[in-house]
């Protein structure tokens, strides 16, 4: 067993264990060059049971760290500064490994081509097999109905995780499509073979949820484009507007302070 893994895996649960269960249940038999992180609190004693038994009969090494209770993303950057592989894939609770042999394929194929980050294919509540093609981050981010980047798709070099400063906390549901935007301008993805993950089915996977994170993200990371975005996507808004007036409305107190 490699002591610098190619990938981390890493999962956040808290007080979960029928999700984390099925996270876990998933990965069970695989075979890869990774190790498997949890980042779980310390009093969740259910959960961490269920982990050590999984570590008993796992292919690579399974570790544990706990979460400082400041919500899912300050809890996923955890995960990836204390991951000892060269890349990272973030596997929260209830989200599943669909199939070992291709993730074993594509930790294969970083480790012979080294890129910054890659994609691979997902199984997605509303498209099964979506596989990852050239240009689907640039279509992503002009919110093409075919375009999508989830994060459980995206193997980020840990090297550049760093460097973009991990996940941007302060956003309260885009901070990985922030950061798929920054990678996405550094340079594109590498395309990668199959169908690896499959994607929670759950009311924050969906196709409008796509949109409202990109939009999400635009509002919080641009004041000076508000009324623009207001006026251009109304459509959008009028749809969710229950969803995201609190956050237009700390975004004005914050410009008026």
């Amino acid at each position: 067993m490699s002591a610098s893994p190619t990938l981390t895996l890493v999962t956040v649960s808290a007080f979960d264990l029928s999700r984390l269960s099925r996270t876990i249940e998933s990965c069970k038999g695989m075979v890869a060059d990774l190790e498997h992180l949890f980042v779980i609190p310390s009093n969740d004693l259910e959960s961490l049971e269920a982990i050590d038994l999984y570590s008993k009969t796992a292919n690579f090494d399974v570790r544990v760290v706990h979460d400082n209770k400041e919500g899912i993303y300050a809890a996923m950057n955890l995960g990836a500064l204390s991951a000892q592989g060269i890349y990272c894939l973030f596997l929260n609770a209830g989200d599943e490994v669909f199939s070992g042999p291709t993730v074993r394929k594509n930790v294969e194929t970083l480790k012979v081509l080294n890129p910054i980050w890659g994609v691979t294919g997902v199984s997605l509540p509303w498209n099964a097999n979506y596989y990852a093609y050239q240009s689907m981050d640039k279509d992503f981010r002009k919110q093409k109905s075919n375009g999508y980047v989830s994060h459980q798709s995206v193997f980020v070099r840990l090297d550049i995780f760093k460097k973009l400063n991990g996940l941007d906390v302060k956003f309260p549901i885009a901070a990985d499509t922030k950061q798929i935007f920054q990678l996405s301008a550094l340079c594109s993805p590498q395309i990668l073979e199959g169908i690896a993950i499959k994607v929670e089915q759950g009311f924050n996977v969906t196709s409008n949820n796509r949109e409202s994170r990109i939009e999400v993200l635009r509002l919080i990371n641009s004041i000076g484009g508000v009324v623009t975005r207001l006026v251009s996507n109304f459509y959008f808004f009028k749809r969710e507007l229950n969803f995201i007036s609190r956050y237009i409305l700390r975004l004005f107190r914050e410009f008026n302070s």
